[in-house]
């Protein structure tokens, strides 16, 4: 899966593995440092189905925005 937005300076798409836990969400990219979102912290979670299309989608946005390239990041979409 990729994250958008990318995390890390490159420009590369950052591909790696979304894993589902007891009270998180987590991202563990090939290169760079993992993402823990926690359930507690997503305000809404919309699933939008590859049916017909290329991409699945899933858009959380959070209720406590989470530092992403030293951004703060509302918005994260897998």
């Amino acid at each position: 899966m990729i994250i958008r937005p990318k995390n890390g300076a490159s420009r590369k798409m950052n591909v790696g593995l979304v894993q589902a836990h007891k009270n998180f969400i987590q991202f563990v990219p090939k290169q760079g440092d993992k993402i823990i979102i926690y359930y507690k912290n997503i305000k809404h979670a919309i699933f939008q189905d590859g049916f017909k299309e290329l991409i699945v989608l899933i858009h959380i946005r959070l209720k406590k925005p989470i530092k992403l390239n030293g951004k703060n990041v509302e918005d994260v979409q897998f």
